[in-house]
């Protein structure tokens, strides 16, 4: 019988229980089910999807694609139809490891060196910052605060069938589509909040990247009706950033979303520039597999889909919470700022959570 065959719940606790999608989400969580649940930013409620996909993908449905091309995507359903079933996660699990002061500043004097010594102009440096919890979390209550806190973020928490479970406050759009009609961002450059100084070379040189490569990536699939708006200003939580908007439309027949996704991703937002030659070096100097972080998750509806970058995050496992934070480095990069800056983008979380113990 699946957790939603009618009188499950019933069953399981002898009493009946509310079939919110809150309560559903927390009996998934339970039962160590795989789900998706996410509050897309300015909607009132957050939609479940409940039951991974194993077949052939459904009009709607909801995806989380790791940063590692190499892992399979996993694909979630809001309701129970054929190819679809509920699955008990399977987490394959290093120990946790928090990133060191002495281990960052190791891996940002390499990246000083490559900058040196080659063509890379730019890489983002992530660090690992484990939280000890004093007791179980309330993971739902947690959702419902970020959910609060950020009204602009896509709030997501995820019970991923290998990776474990996540939960995050995304602020970064990678791309919404409605038909031919497409929109993304440029969301780089980033300061504390409280920072009142003009943005510097080096923010605007970090953003630069990142807009060059949407302009590439859409000249490169023949967009047309170009519209950029930016850069200005956007707080998020302790951070502000620097953002471009991008509209276009694709008329290209023979190019589809998934297409266009595949040449976007990653952007130099989270990986750096030149892409490939950040990649490598990303791999060659961080420690930790950053698994979920710096994918993408997002929804599509028939002929439409968002997608945000999957940052602000966190995994849950054995009483800790394993946040993922990171920045741009490039060769005018301060060490001390750059940890700063990784300190002030992990509070979002690293906040909500204090409060709950």
């Amino acid at each position: 019988m699946s957790p939603y065959d009618d009188g499950y719940f019933e069953a399981l606790n002898k009493t009946a229980i509310s079939t919110s999608a809150i309560d559903r989400a927390q009996q998934l969580l339970d039962l160590d089910h795989a789900f998706a649940f996410v509050r897309f930013p300015s909607e009132a409620d957050p939609v479940l999807y409940p039951y991974l996909i194993k077949g052939e993908l459904p009009a709607h449905y909801f995806v989380v694609h790791a940063w590692d091309a190499d892992t399979p995507a996993a694909f979630f359903s809001a309701e129970a139809i054929k190819g679809t079933e509920s699955t008990t996660i399977s987490p394959t699990h290093a120990d946790a490891v928090h990133t060191s002061y002495n281990d960052y500043r190791a891996q940002f004097g390499a990246l000083q060196q490559l900058f040196r010594e080659g063509d890379l102009k730019k890489a983002i440096l992530s660090r690992t910052i484990v939280h000890e919890l004093d007791s179980a979390l309330n993971v739902l209550n947690a959702f419902s605060k970020l959910a609060f806190q950020y009204p602009d973020a896509m709030i997501f928490l995820i019970n991923h069938p290998t990776d474990g479970t996540w939960i995050g406050a995304s602020p970064e759009l990678l791309l919404q589509c409605e038909g031919q009609h497409y929109q993304t961002l440029s969301l780089a450059g980033t300061k504390a909040a409280t920072d009142a100084s003009d943005w510097s070379e080096k923010e605007f040189e970090e953003h630069r990247f990142v807009s060059d490569h949407i302009r590439q990536v859409a000249a490169s699939c023949s967009a047309k009706n170009i519209e950029e708006k930016g850069p200005y200003t956007i707080a998020a939580g302790p951070v502000k950033h620097l953002r471009t908007d991008f509209s276009f439309d694709m008329l290209a027949k023979n190019l589809g979303m998934n297409a266009f996704l595949e040449a976007l991703h990653p952007t130099p937002a989270i990986a750096g520039w030149p892409i490939d030659e950040a990649i490598d070096a990303i791999n060659r100097v961080e420690k930790h597999a950053r698994k979920l972080y710096c994918g993408y998750i997002g929804q599509v509806k028939a002929n439409s889909g968002k997608f945000y970058v999957s940052l602000r995050c966190a995994e849950i496992r054995d009483r800790k919470l394993i946040c993922y934070s990171g920045g741009g480095i490039t060769a005018q990069s301060h060490l001390a700022l750059e940890w700063k800056e990784t300190q002030l983008k992990a509070e979002t979380l690293i906040s909500v959570f204090k409060d709950e113990q």
